[in-house]
């Protein structure tokens, strides 16, 4: 008797794992998700359906009731759309293209003065170095001296 009470089968056997109940396994399978609720949500869901039935009698912290849950991915959802869509359409449209005709008209008109500045310091330098003190400028239908036609 001594002998099966010391016995080493019994002595070093392994204990019995107890079954867990559903409210206990869905527990454990959601405390091991990791990410954020949403996608914790969506995991636990897609592995396991047949735990759904006892989420309200397991007081999950963060589960999403059912329409909460479709309203935050569709919401994701809207916001990855509406953020690829602008990804593709940034560059484009009327707005987008009227602003590049103006920029290029700026840079038309910018190139214009620089062309009449130029034309006016080399006709500035020209009466200035010349040895006449009479001039026949384009834009004058009289002669003017040196002094008037520097003004």
């Amino acid at each position: 008797m001594a002998e099966a009470a010391f016995n080493d089968e019994t002595l070093f056997a392994e204990p019995v794992e107890q079954a867990l109940s559903p409210v206990d396994q869905l527990r454990a399978q959601w405390n091991q998700q990791p990410g954020i609720q949403l996608i914790r949500q969506k995991n636990v869901i897609d592995q396991n359906p047949t735990l759904l039935p006892y989420v309200g009698s397991a007081g999950l912290s963060g589960w999403s009731w059912p329409y909460a849950f479709a309203m935050k991915g569709l919401l994701a959802a809207a916001l990855f759309a509406s953020l690829f869509n602008w990804y593709l359409t940034h560059d484009a449209g009327p707005l987008h293209e009227q602003l590049a005709i103006n920029q290029a008209n700026t840079e038309d008109e910018v190139r214009r003065q620089q062309g009449i500045m130029d034309a006016t310091e080399a006709e500035i330098r020209r009466i200035t170095k010349s040895p006449k003190q009479i001039f026949n400028l384009h834009m004058s239908e009289t002669v003017l001296t040196r002094e008037q036609a520097l003004q």
